[in-house]
C-alpha cells in the first residue's frame, strides 16, 4: 500500500523549493533601472499598513503601482528577511520562484479545464520556450508577475465558471470577483478579465428563469467583491478616494514622458508605436522552435474543436468551450492595446502580458497527436530553450531569436534594463582605484551602482570582502577618470568609438548573445 504525503505538503515542499532555486538564481543576479522605484513603493505600502514605522514616499503616479505583489515583496523584504540586509535579492528571488510556480500552476489549471495530461504538458513546453517571458522573471517584477496572473486568471476563471450550480451562492460570486481584479492589482489598469466576468455573469443571469430584481444579484456580487479586494490592498486609494480609480486609465493612455525606441531598425516614440508591432515581436521573443510550431498550433486550434472534446455540456455547467474563452481573452486583450495605443517603451515589456496565452493557444491545437508524441516534442522544446536561457543568462530578457535576420544591436534596444550594470559595479574592484572617479552619466544607473557596492558590503549571502568604495558621478572635469556606460540603445557610443581610437582604454566589458555590447568600463587618463 502506497502511503501518498497530503497535499498541503507537497504544495509547501514546491513553492519552498521555487523559493530556494530563486535565491539560487538571484544571488548575483541584476539590479536594474527601476528597482530603487519599486522597492520605495513596496516600503510605502507596508508603511501603510502600519507594518513599519517610515518608508520613503513615491511620486503621485507611483503610487498607482500594482499593489498586490509590490506588498508581498514589501512584507518579505521589510518584515520576514530583513536580517538577509539584501532587500533587492529577495524582490528578485520571489519574483523568480513565481516563474515554476506558473509552470506548475498551468499544468494543473489545465487538467482542471478538462485538459489532457499530455496536451497540458506541452503547453507547459510552449510557455518555457517563450525566452523572454521567462527571461523577465528574473529583472521586471511587474511585467512578469503581471503577464503570469493574466495567464493564471485566465484559467482560474474558466474552471469556476464552469461549476454553474456554485454561482448561486454569494461567497462564490465573490471569490470570482476578487480573482478577476487580481491583473488590475498587479498593473493597472489592466480589468479586461473583470469585464468578461460580468458579461458572462450577466448572461447566465438574464439566460434564467429568475425574476429580474435577482438577475442583477450575480453581476453585482461578482462587482461587490472585486471593489472590495481592490479598495482592501490599495492605499492609494484610502488616501485620494475611489473617485481616483481613473487616474491609472489616464496614465496608461496618456503616460507623462515620451522615450524614443528603436525595433527592427526602426526609430519611433513611445507614443506613436506602430500598429503593427505586438504582432512584429511574436517571433523575436520566442525560440524558433516554437514560433514555427505555433503557426500550424494556432491553425488547428482555430479549426479543431476545443481540446478539452466535443461532448455536450452538462445541465448545471457554463456553456463555453476554453477555445471560446482562449479565443475571447486573446483578441480582446490585443484589441485594447490596438484601440487604446499606450505609450509602449522598453521593448515588448509593457505588453509581455499579450503573449503567454497565445502560445498556450498554440500548443493547444496539438491536442489530437499521440501522448508520446506530445511529450516527446514538450521535452525538445524543454531542450533547447534550456540552451537558449544558458547561453542569454541575465539578458534573456532581451532574447532575439535568429528568426527575424540580422539581430544588430543597433536595430533594436539593447539592454535597456541596464542588468550588466551589477557585474560591471563588481568588475571595478582591482582595476579602477578608490580614488579615481566613476563616470556613469545617467541617474538610474548611477544609484544602482551605490547601492550594489553597498550590497556588496552588508548582503548576508552576496557580501564580497574588501570591496572598495568608489565616488560615482555625472561627469569629471579632471583626468583620470572611469566612465561605466551600458550600452542600451546605443547609449553613449562616443566611449565606444573613444575606446577604438585609442582616446581611452578598455578595461573591461560583458556582452550578450550575438556578441552585443551590454556594459563597458574604460579609463580615461
Amino acid at each position: 500500500m502506497k502511503v501518498r504525503a497530503p497535499r498541503w505538503l507537497s504544495v509547501t515542499a514546491v513553492i519552498l523549493g521555487s523559493i530556494a532555486a530563486g535565491f539560487f538564481v538571484s544571488t548575483y543576479a541584476p539590479l536594474v533601472w527601476d528597482d530603487p522605484a519599486l522597492h520605495g513603493h513596496s516600503q510605502w505600502l507596508v508603511w501603510k499598513f502600519g507594518l513599519i514605522d517610515e518608508a520613503p514616499m513615491p511620486s503621485d503616479n507611483g503610487k498607482w503601482t500594482g499593489p498586490l505583489w509590490a506588498l508581498v515583496l514589501g512584507v518579505a523584504t521589510e518584515l520576514i528577511f530583513p536580517w538577509l540586509k539584501d532587500p533587492y535579492l529577495v524582490r528578485h528571488a520571489l519574483t523568480w520562484a513565481l516563474w515554476p510556480l506558473t509552470l506548475i500552476a498551468t499544468y494543473l489549471l489545465l487538467q482542471k479545464c478538462g485538459i489532457k495530461k499530455s496536451t497540458a504538458f506541452l503547453a507547459v513546453a510552449f510557455l518555457f520556450g517563450i525566452i523572454r517571458f521567462g527571461g523577465h522573471a528574473l529583472v521586471s517584477p511587474r511585467d512578469f508577475t503581471h503577464a503570469a496572473g493574466f495567464l493564471l486568471v485566465t484559467l482560474a476563471l474558466f474552471v469556476l465558471l464552469k461549476n454553474q450550480k456554485a454561482l448561486a451562492r454569494p461567497g462564490y460570486l465573490l471569490l470570482l470577483g476578487a480573482i478577476s481584479v487580481i491583473p488590475f492589482l498587479l498593473r493597472p489598469p489592466d480589468v479586461l478579465h473583470v469585464i468578461i466576468l460580468l458579461f458572462v455573469l450577466g448572461e447566465i443571469a438574464f439566460g434564467s428563469k429568475l425574476q429580474t430584481q435577482k438577475k442583477w444579484r450575480m453581476p453585482l456580487i461578482a462587482i461587490i467583491g472585486a471593489a472590495a479586494f481592490t479598495i482592501v490592498i490599495s492605499p492609494v486609494l484610502w488616501e485620494q478616494g475611489f473617485a481616483s480609480l481613473f487616474h491609472p486609465f489616464q496614465i496608461f493612455s496618456r503616460f507623462p514622458v515620451v522615450i524614443g525606441q528603436r525595433a527592427f531598425g526602426m526609430a519611433f516614440r513611445s507614443d506613436a508605436v506602430p500598429l503593427w508591432y505586438p504582432f512584429a515581436v511574436i517571433p523575436l521573443i520566442s525560440h524558433p522552435v516554437v514560433f514555427l510550431l505555433t503557426i500550424p498550433g494556432l491553425t488547428a486550434f482555430l479549426l479543431l474543436r476545443s481540446p478539452e472534446g466535443g461532448k455536450k455540456a452538462k445541465k448545471g455547467t457554463l456553456e463555453i468551450t476554453l477555445k471560446q474563452w482562449t479565443l475571447a481573452i486573446i483578441v480582446l486583450s490585443f484589441a485594447a492595446i490596438l484601440i487604446l495605443r499606450p505609450h509602449l517603451y522598453d521593448e515588448e515589456r509593457h505588453i509581455l502580458f499579450l503573449y503567454p496565452l497565445l502560445f498556450l493557444a498554440a500548443a493547444l491545437g496539438f491536442d489530437r497527436l499521440r501522448d508520446h508524441l506530445k511529450i516527446g516534442l514538450a521535452l525538445v522544446i524543454i531542450a533547447v530553450s534550456l540552451i537558449s536561457y544558458g547561453s542569454w543568462g541575465r539578458y534573456a530578457y532581451a532574447y532575439k531569436s535568429p528568426l527575424i535576420g540580422s539581430r544588430n544591436p543597433d536595430r533594436f534596444m539593447g539592454e535597456y534594463r541596464a542588468a550588466c550594470l551589477p557585474e560591471a559595479v563588481d568588475a571595478l574592484q582591482g582595476r579602477v582605484s578608490a580614488n579615481v572617479p566613476v563616470v556613469i552619466f545617467e541617474h538610474g544607473p548611477r544609484s544602482n551602482a551605490y547601492i550594489q557596492e553597498q550590497r556588496r558590503s552588508t548582503s548576508l549571502i552576496a557580501r564580497t570582502p574588501h570591496v572598495e568604495m568608489h565616488r560615482f558621478l555625472e561627469a569629471s572635469l579632471r583626468r583620470p577618470y572611469a566612465a561605466l556606460v551600458h550600452h542600451g540603445l546605443n547609449r553613449f557610443p562616443e566611449v565606444v568609438k573613444d575606446i577604438e581610437a585609442g582616446r581611452a582604454e578598455l578595461l573591461w566589458k560583458n556582452t550578450m548573445p550575438p556578441g552585443d555590447i551590454a556594459c563597458v568600463i574604460a579609463l580615461y587618463r
